[in-house]
């Protein structure tokens, strides 16, 4: 009597093998991402991103003048279209 019972509780049945990959599959993943996680918390920042002296390298320099150089452009724009109004 009792197998019948814990069989008709059981929603879903005996798990197939997709189910079972699938189960471990999202493990792997959030293994991973707490891997990767930690990595950008505890590891230092490489010497290809530092200067010799410890500062920001010359190429990220670069980027950040272009993307403060849009950004005034951008304010300039904005600007010169509200004196038309």
């Amino acid at each position: 009597m009792e197998s019948t019972t814990t069989s008709t509780l059981d929603k879903f049945g005996e798990e197939d093998i997709f189910s079972t990959v699938l189960r471990y599959g999202l493990y792997v993943g959030a293994i991973f991402q707490l891997i990767c996680i930690g990595s950008s918390i505890f590891l230092p920042i490489s010497q290809e991103t530092q200067g010799n002296d410890g500062e920001i390298g010359e190429e990220q320099k670069q980027s950040t003048d272009i993307i403060n150089a849009a950004r005034r452009q951008h304010k300039i724009r904005k600007l010169e279209k509200k004196k038309r109004r």
